[in-house]
């Protein structure tokens, strides 16, 4: 734990700002007109952002070691999983509303597991998500800068919601989900991010390592067993699991649209390391294309 410059607060090492008082560490002491090397608090005083230290590495490596134990042991696997089985629902939950279906996730105690009650499509919940988008369109029409961060994922999210393909989002964002906050977990070990205490930086990469083995060794299942993947048929009382309705929709070889996804697994780590890495630049950037221009 060190102390903020500012408040004095006390916050943990590794932090990039003061959960009191909000100040950047980075931006501390940083002369009019010009810009200083990024820096953030660590437990040895200053230190540039996005440096993979020794403080760092041994996180990373104690929460994949954790993460790698509790892979091999059943019970604690079983345990922690439902966490992962969580995510999942929400992920379909969340999907579907993002969508215009009325959602609810829940645990399925009675075949393992968990499910996603999707009740049909209420258009007006789906006109007020593109009424959002052409209000932030609108906001932004005079910074053009701004244009393609929400002219893309606008036109990308109307694609996607007036054809059947966000069918295949719902399905796949189970899964989804699960990978993204084990990406956000994994973010928060490296760059300390919103941790309060210093002891979660190791949870963190712990939770982020044993849901992507988890998903990793999921996928690696179903695509290299046909036993497992006879049993994957079976799991929920004959109802398609995620992975079959994707490869029906698809036309492809279930094997083959695990292995797709298996490939996938290693991304939130990559996309983590890359945006520690670049954070502030990221930041910088955004902050200047979405810089509002009053008229």
């Amino acid at each position: 734990m060190v102390n903020c410059p500012k408040c004095a607060f006390e916050c943990a090492a590794g932090g990039l700002e003061c959960p009191r008082c909000g100040v950047i560490f980075s931006r501390l002491d940083e002369p009019a007109g010009r810009e200083t090397p990024r820096v953030i608090v660590t437990a040895d005083g200053w230190a540039e952002a996005g440096r993979f230290d020794g403080a760092v590495g041994k996180t990373m490596i104690t929460g994949a070691i954790l993460a790698a134990v509790v892979t091999v042991l059943p019970f604690p696997r079983f345990v922690i999983g439902y966490m992962g089985t969580l995510l999942h629902e929400f992920g379909h939950a969340a999907a579907a509303w993002a969508f215009g279906y009325p959602a609810i996730p829940a645990f399925n105690f009675q075949h393992g597991g968990g499910v996603t009650s999707i009740d049909d499509r209420l258009w007006p919940l789906m006109l007020l998500w593109i009424g959002g988008l052409m209000w932030l369109l609108w906001r932004y029409r005079t910074h053009r800068p701004a244009w393609p961060l929400l002219a893309i994922p606008s036109a990308l999210y109307l694609a996607l919601a007036l054809t059947r393909v966000h069918e295949i989002v719902i399905t796949f964002m189970g899964h989804g989900m699960v990978l993204t906050i084990a990406g956000v977990f994994l973010y928060r070990a490296l760059s300390g991010s919103a941790v309060k205490v210093a002891a979660e930086r190791p949870l963190y990469a712990f939770l982020g390592f044993f849901l992507v083995l988890d998903e990793m060794l999921f996928a690696w299942g179903l695509t290299t067993s046909l036993e497992r993947r006879i049993e994957y048929g079976l799991e929920l009382n004959g109802i398609p699991g995620d992975w079959m309705r994707i490869a029906d929709r698809l036309s492809m070889e279930l094997a083959s649209a695990t292995g797709a996804y298996l490939m996938l697994t290693p991304v939130p780590l990559a996309l983590a390391l890359l945006f520690f890495r670049y954070r502030e630049r990221i930041f910088d950037s955004l902050s200047r294309q979405l810089r509002l221009t009053v008229t």
